[in-house]
């Protein structure tokens, strides 16, 4: 039976390198993984990506903003191994829309592994403390801001990469 979780965890494992490759590459779709937040776009910030002339490709890495039509891709990570606290995130913008907005997208095997992850870590508490819902609700308590401090940065990432390039055409 531990061969057969050991299976599944190496296949997910190469699933989610495969998914993270992908979600990095310049040439794939517009629209990739799974939508982890939202915000107004700041005036500034929608002015330049609406005016954007062209893509805006990195240097010897493989950061990007890339137009399509209405729709902008930010992608910032400099390489699949690049260290951050938080998840991998893209910024998404879609421009037909009545407000401009950034979606903030993350691999969906991240997504799915935090869930996972927590998951069996919350039932492996509730199960070792027998009936004991209270730890598992501190193990949610302990977890929940760690998350939102990951969410925080990694959006922070995403606006400082379209900040830069912007400072950089000034």
């Amino acid at each position: 039976m531990e061969y057969l979780y050991l299976g599944l965890l190496l296949g997910y494992v190469i699933l989610a390198l495969i998914d993270a490759s992908h979600f990095v590459e310049y040439h794939e779709k517009m629209k990739r993984g799974i939508k982890v937040g939202s915000e107004k776009l700041p005036t500034h910030l929608e002015y330049y990506l609406r005016n954007l002339p062209s893509d805006i490709l990195g240097n010897q890495t493989t950061a990007f903003i890339k137009k399509r039509g209405q729709i902008v891709l930010i992608q910032p990570i400099t390489d699949l191994l690049h260290s951050n606290i938080g998840l991998w995130y893209i910024g998404y913008v879609d421009f037909s829309t009545t407000e401009a907005r950034i979606d903030y997208r993350a691999p969906i095997s991240a997504v799915s592994g935090i869930v996972i992850a927590t998951g069996i870590f919350i039932f492996k508490v509730f199960d070792y403390f027998q009936n004991g819902i209270l730890p598992a609700i501190l193990v949610l308590i302990i977890m929940i801001p760690w998350l939102m401090l990951g969410h925080a940065h990694s959006k922070k990432v995403v606006r400082r990469y379209i900040e830069r390039n912007q400072q950089g055409d000034s």
